[in-house]
This record gives structure tokens, C-alpha cells and sequence, in this order.
């Protein structure tokens, strides 16, 4: 195994190449910080954790209608002093906000007055639950565990439609595929509006105690004007999300439910093709149960249809797979506690349910038909987390064996899909007050007859302060993980066992932030059975930085802005260099709330491994723009132009994507998003045949066009009936030309494919056309069902 200083020692001329490159981006950044105010890299000082108190109910309950006149209200304290993160951060809040907390034995109200000075300028959009409206909007953030890790966010735009979601890791961006029952109103009135929540607590996980205090978080978007203002000011440079919110006391006597919910569903579908027509009717259903107060067991039959929106067509002629996100509800729920944080992913859900393809259908035989996915018989799952700070999770699901059906005489069903199981098993501690954590993690897939595969994993985070800073300044984080294969002759071979370490070490918070990461793998470590991992080729040893400056003061023309550098190297276990690159990136948001980003990247020399030889990759550069308008506006428009070039001569790619949004009425935007890619590949891999025992390792020139015209047209005729378009017209063109075969491993160098043997009988190009849609009516007709 080589050291990183016998890397070095190997390959000077690179690492001269990036420091070089890194001087100058560096020189470039310490531009645009010698113009920075010097304040800007202090933290003013920051206020103490705000409290609210809830108020327990000893009259009758609050009626949810949006009118403020329960009892209730009129006895509650009021809790306001909001400050704005955007646009100008730690500034008073422009406009008024407070709210109220009171609660009984079965659920949490809130009451929020949003006072405004020009309450006819109030955005007032509808769209249906979970969009993301250009609208006035209030938010509710919890965290009942108070772990100060993960959290629930309830929130409701002026038009009354709901949106919510679950947070997890201490990170900013929620899942909002998440979706509770819980109640709110909203109501105009001449000073501004009002909005009146309950949250009931079977919408909730928390622990069963006399006392409890929670983490809370309220805060208000002001369209118009782009302001988000907060009750506890989470600044953009500082570090974590869920570790920054106020505290909420005054809980007392409350009990989690031991809830259970029963939620059958069915869909259509019509299945047409240049050959067929065919309807479809699937059913299933999730039931869903609280064992104790921290625990729940859920249950689910064919939960492979819940999600309804199809995958977008796309062409991709990597060594990789695409990466799909997660929308059905069985799988959605809970998912936060089997995350690992950083790649690799390993467990990827979408794998529960994919398409058939275990097995490949015998030469020469060609297939009239095959499934789109694999039927899911019956999936559990149990997730909770104990009163000594412990998390955990259990999944296990049961797929039925799947056949593809023959053409010919010699036709059929042929098994492309054995039965199988699919099990993953999940523990996470806190540890250092809740500030950081020690995982586990355990994957199994066993099918019958054929291959298994088992995946386990020790990951971890620790954060903590440097001297005189906030909680959190830095973290060291990493994850050790093995694999194993066994069932098959062929699984019993050397090199089915792999393994893969990870550590990193960074600092989270403040103007300037940075990460270092370091990272090595075996070369049969292979998590893809039931994990998700096409970052990096395995059998490889990484190191890798970012860094970042942000200025979030308005300097000349800019509201905000901020430069990166990173810079990455790889190599195997012979010493060799299989990647190494840098980039630059400049982002930067105008004081007429247009963005634009800037982003200039080199790739030096490596190897390509992924095809069963070595190839010699030259550099390339690459350069990515993209600008958008301020998306308030009526009609809002994106453009993101790339290009990219190999130092080869040839090889290049041209690629736009725009995005025009317009805003018809205030419940119906039209959205378009055209593009168009344009890519010329000089070593293109075809294939590796044998002429007279002797392996060829087929390249072609490849010139390959993509065109799609994905549009959306979504309409709201209430807060809970919604009508949503989806159409992607998609067509991909290739031309494969100049067959040729590589001299040698580890060159760059090809000589033209010899006449002789047809060893490359089929015709390559392609032209592919694809119409994808989807018209889906959503009618909420009561709280959790629609």
C-alpha cells in the first residue's frame, strides 16, 4: 500500500500542475476578500437561546378557523422580536410577527399574527401540499426528542396550503416526501393575516416524561420583499439547523399516543407501446402502529406504486447508474434514522422493487416482455428511539420472483428475478451530550438460488467548539465498512470480501469554512445489492479538500456572495493515478435578487478503469454558468450553458438547459425547462471480443445529441384539490464512427478496428425517442386521506 507521500513522490508533475492552479484561484478569492469590509469576518455577538412557554388548556380547546377569539388566546402569553436572515441578516424583522403556544392531553396549538403595513401587497398563491410558493408563509420547526438532530417543520402560506417535513443530521434541508395529519386555518384581516395550527401529538415521536422541553423554531417569509425572518436568528455561517433552535417549556403530563393508522390505496395505469396496449390496476396499502411512546411499527403490502410521477428519461452511456429519489410513503417514513451522512449510501431503497435484471436472458433469445419493477409481497419495518439517547431502525422486505416472456418457438417465461429478501437493521448513540454520534448499520440481501450479499458499517460525527466559539465549530466524522458476497461458485472466489474506510475533518462554521477528507477502498468492495455507491471507483485511496468564504454582507452590487476551491486526487494500489482535479466556484446574489454562479474546473490526467482495462484519460476543463431572475417576478427565467473539453483535441461537450416559469394566475404556474446537449466522445467504449483468443478492447468515436422539453402546468382550485401536467418530450441521438482498438493498456494511443472476422455484428447507433407523462388529480377530502 502506498503512503500519500510515496503518491507524491510518484507524480510531482501533477501535484506542481494543481498547486499551481490552486495559486491561482487562490489569488483570485484573496481579490474579492482585500475588497470585503473587515468586520465581515466577525460574528457579532450572538443573542442567548430564546424560551416560549406553552400555556397548558383549562378551558374548552381552540376551534382551527383561523379567528383568533378562542379563551385560550386571550390568556397566553405572546412571544415576538423576530430578526431577519434574508435579506439582510441579524436586521429587525420589517414587518411584526408574534405567536402563542398552548396545549392539552392530545396535541399542540399555535396561533401567529402576522402583522404587515400593506396588507393588500400579501402574496397569496395557491398550489398544492409541500410546493414551494413564491407566498407569504409561516413555519412551526420542532424538536420534541430535543436531541438537537433531528426535527418536524409544520408550515402554512397565506392561502392556507400545507407543507411539512421531517429533518435529520442537524442539516437544513428537510424531507417534505413526509407527510402528517395535523390541522391549521389561515385568516385576512385588515392589519395583516393570522394562521391557528394544531399539531396533534400522534404526529409526533417523543419521549414519555413528567416534564419536557422541546426545540422550537417559528419563522415568516415576506414575499414581496425576499425576507425571511426568525425567532432564533440561525445565521447562514453558522454551523448545524436543529442545534440552533429556542426552547419551548411549560410541557407537562403529556403522553405519546400509541397510535395506529390504517392507509389503503389503489392506482390505474395504461401501459402503451409501438406493439401493445395495456390497463393495469395495482392496491396495497401501509399500516402504521405505535408499540410505545418512542417506537413504531409499521406494515405495508405492494408499496411499489406509491410513487405516482414517473422517472425522467435521460440517456446515460457511463460505467454508472442514475440515481433516483425516494417517494414511496412506506419507505419515506422514518428513513432519516438509516442514513450515514457522506457517501457512500449504504442502503438506497429504490433497489426494494427495482427492475428486474438479477439474471440476463440466454444468448440468442430475444424478449417480448419484461415487468417494469419487481412486486413487493409484504415490507415491516419497526423505527424508535429509547429514553438513553438511542436510535434504531429494522426494514425487511420480501420480493417475488419476476420473468421475462420470449419470442419465438423456443419462447417462454424466463426468470430474470429470484425471490428475494431484503433486511437492514440500524443503531445510532448519541454520545457527548447528544452532541455527536456512534452508528451502526447492517444490510442483507438473499435471494434463492443465486448470490447474497451482506453490508455492515461503523460511522460517526463528532462536533465540537474551539476555544470562545459557539457549539459545533468543527466535526470529525468517518464511517468503516465491509462487505461480503457468498451462495454461488462464484461468490466463493477471492476478492467477493472488500472494505472501505472514510474520515474526515472540518470546520462548520463562520465566514470561512473548509473539509479535508480522506478515503480508501479495496477493489471488490461492492455495496450496489441493496447500497448506492458511483462517486468513486473502488480499489482506490482519495484525498480531498473544500473550502469556502462567504460574504453575506451586501458589498457594490451584490446582496451576498461566496468562492469555493476544491481540489481531489486518487490513486490505486499500484501507485497510479487514477483521477486528480480543482475548480473554482463563484456564487454571488444580486441586490435585485438575481443569481449568478460561476464555476471553472481541470481535470489532470488519470485512468479510466471502468470498462475491464486501463485507459490513459488526458486532462480536460470544464466551465458551468448559471443565472436566474428574481423568481417573484411574474414570469421567472433560468439559464445554465456548459462546456467542457478534453486536452485531446476531440473530445468536447456543449451543453443549455433553460427554465422559464410563468406564473398565470395565483394558482396556476406553467413551467418549461428545454434542453439540449450536445457531446463528441473520441474513446468511446464499445467492447471487448477476441480474435483468435486474443482480448480487443473496442473504442469508437461517438457524436451523441440529446434534446427533452420537460414541462409542468400546475393548478389549485383550493388549499387541498390540486390538478398537476407533466409531459417530457426526449430523444437522444448516436452515431458511432472510426471503430478502433486500444494499442495498449495505460496509453491513450488506438489504431483502426482491422477488417476481417465481423467481430461487432450489431449496428451501435442509436435513436432514441421517448413521451413521458402524467396527469395526477390530488384531493385532500380530509386530513390524511386523499
Amino acid at each position: 500500500m502506498y503512503t500519500l507521500f510515496g503518491r507524491i513522490q510518484k507524480h510531482p508533475s501533477t501535484l506542481l500542475s494543481i498547486c499551481f492552479h490552486l495559486l491561482l484561484m487562490f489569488i483570485i478569492c484573496g481579490g474579492l476578500s482585500i475588497t470585503t469590509p473587515l468586520n465581515a469576518h466577525q460574528q457579532s455577538s450572538e443573542p442567548g437561546t430564546k424560551t416560549a412557554t406553552a400555556v397548558r388548556i383549562n378551558t374548552e380547546s381552540p376551534v382551527i378557523d383561523g379567528v383568533l377569539n378562542d379563551a385560550t388566546w386571550q390568556q397566553a402569553p405572546s412571544f415576538t422580536s423576530f430578526q431577519q436572515r434574508d435579506p439582510h441578516e441579524g436586521a429587525a424583522a420589517t414587518e411584526k410577527t408574534s405567536f402563542q403556544v398552548v396545549y392539552d392531553d392530545q396535541a399542540l396549538y399555535f396561533a401567529i399574527v402576522c402583522y404587515d403595513q400593506e396588507p393588500d401587497k400579501i402574496a397569496i398563491r395557491l398550489g398544492r401540499r409541500d410546493s414551494r410558493l413564491k407566498s407569504d408563509r409561516v413555519s412551526i420547526y420542532l424538536d420534541p426528542y430535543h436531541d438537537h438532530h433531528t426535527g418536524n417543520q409544520f408550515s402554512v402560506y397565506a392561502s392556507g396550503v400545507k407543507a411539512d417535513g421531517v429533518y435529520a443530521g442537524d442539516r437544513d434541508r428537510g424531507d417534505t416526501t413526509w407527510d402528517a395529519i395535523w390541522e391549521v386555518k389561515t385568516r385576512l384581516y385588515d392589519n395583516g393575516w393570522q394562521a391557528e395550527f394544531r399539531i396533534p401529538y400522534d404526529a409526533l415521536r417523543f419521549t414519555n416524561k413528567p416534564a419536557q422541553t422541546w426545540g422550537l423554531n417559528v419563522v415568516r417569509d415576506i414575499s414581496r420583499k425576499n425576507e425571511s425572518c426568525f425567532w432564533m436568528l440561525i445565521r447562514r455561517q453558522q454551523a448545524g439547523w436543529v442545534s440552533g433552535f429556542g426552547h419551548l417549556e411549560g410541557l407537562r403530563n403529556i403522553k405519546p399516543p400509541r397510535h395506529l393508522a390504517i392507509m389503503p390505496y389503489a392506482m390505474g395505469g395504461l401501459i402503451r407501446d409501438s406493439q401493445s396496449t395495456m390497463l393495469t390496476g395495482r392496491g396495497g396499502g401501509d399500516i402504521l402502529y405505535g408499540v410505545t411512546s418512542g417506537i413504531t411499527m409499521s406494515a405495508t403490502i405492494n408499496p411499489d406504486f406509491g410513487q405516482v410521477e414517473a422517472d425522467p428519461a435521460e440517456l446515460n452511456l457511463s460505467a454508472f447508474e442514475s440515481y433516483f429519489e425516494e417517494r414511496r410513503p412506506f419507505f419515506v417514513e422514518g428513513s432519516n434514522i438509516f442514513q450515514t451522512g457522506h457517501h457512500p449510501q449504504l442502503f438506497y431503497s429504490r433497489r426494494i422493487g427495482k427492475p428486474p435484471q438479477h439474471f440476463e436472458i440466454p444468448a440468442g433469445q430475444r424478449e417480448r416482455h419484461r415487468p417494469e419493477a419487481t412486486t413487493i409481497l409484504a415490507a415491516a419495518k419497526i423505527t424508535g428511539k429509547t429514553r438513553h439517547r438511542t436510535s434504531f431502525g429494522l426494514l425487511n422486505a420480501v420480493t417475488r420472483p419476476e420473468y421475462a416472456e420470449l419470442e419465438g418457438d423456443g419462447g417462454g417465461r424466463y426468470l430474470i428475478e429470484p425471490l428475494s429478501n431484503y433486511f437492514v437493521g440500524r443503531l445510532r448513540r448519541e454520545i457527548l451530550s447528544g452532541n455527536s454520534h456512534l452508528g451502526f448499520i447492517s444490510t442483507a440481501v438473499t435471494r434463492q438460488d443465486s448470490v447474497a450479499a451482506f453490508v455492515q458499517g461503523v460511522d460517526w460525527n463528532v462536533k465540537f467548539p474551539s476555544q470562545g466559539q459557539r457549539e459545533n465549530q468543527y466535526q470529525f466524522d468517518g464511517l468503516v465498512s465491509s462487505n461480503q458476497k457468498e451462495g454461488r461458485k462464484e461468490a466463493q472466489q477471492e476478492g467477493q470480501n472488500g472494505f472501505l474506510g472514510r474520515m474526515a475533518f472540518s470546520k462548520r462554521q463562520g465566514a470561512y469554512q473548509w473539509r479535508v477528507t480522506t478515503e480508501t477502498t479495496s477493489s471488490s468492495y461492492d455495496i450496489n445489492d441493496m447500497g448506492f455507491n458511483d462517486v468513486r471507483p473502488a480499489g482506490n485511496h482519495y484525498l480531498g479538500f473544500d473550502t469556502n468564504f462567504e460574504q453575506n454582507r451586501p458589498m457594490g452590487p451584490f446582496l451576498r456572495s461566496s468562492a469555493g476551491i476544491n481540489g481531489w486526487i486518487d490513486w490505486n494500489y499500484n501507485g497510479q493515478q487514477v483521477s486528480a482535479g480543482s475548480d473554482l466556484i463563484l456564487d454571488a446574489e444580486f441586490k435585485n435578487f438575481w443569481h449568478l454562479g460561476f464555476v471553472f474546473a481541470r481535470d489532470y490526467q488519470g485512468l479510466d478503469e471502468d470498462w475491464g482495462v486501463q485507459l490513459l484519460q488526458p486532462p480536460a476543463w470544464a466551465i458551468d454558468l448559471w443565472l436566474d431572475t428574481d423568481n417573484r417576478k411574474t414570469v421567472t427565467l433560468g439559464l445554465n450553458p456548459r462546456f467542457w473539453r478534453r486536452d485531446d483535441g476531440s473530445s468536447y461537450e456543449r451543453m443549455l438547459q433553460l427554465k422559464i416559469e410563468i406564473k398565470l394566475t395565483d394558482n396556476t404556474v406553467f413551467r418549461l425547462g428545454p434542453g439540449y446537449n450536445h457531446r463528441f466522445s473520441f474513446s468511446q467504449w464499445v467492447d471487448e471480443v477476441h480474435a483468435d483468443g486474443v482480448p480487443l478492447y473496442i473504442f469508437a468515436e461517438l457524436d451523441s445529441k440529446t434534446i427533452d422539453f420537460t414541462t409542468r402546468v400546475n393548478t389549485s382550485l383550493s388549499p387541498d384539490l390540486s390538478l398537476e401536467f407533466f409531459i417530457q418530450p426526449f430523444v437522444a441521438i448516436g452515431d458511432y464512427e472510426r471503430f478502433k482498438t486500444l494499442v495498449a493498456p495505460l496509453t491513450y494511443r488506438f489504431t483502426q478496428y482491422s477488417s476481417g472476422p465481423d467481430l461487432l455484428k450489431q449496428n451501435r447507433d442509436f435513436y432514441y425517442r421517448s413521451l413521458r407523462s402524467n396527469l395526477v388529480l390530488r384531493w385532500e377530502y380530509q386530513p390524511g386521506s386523499r
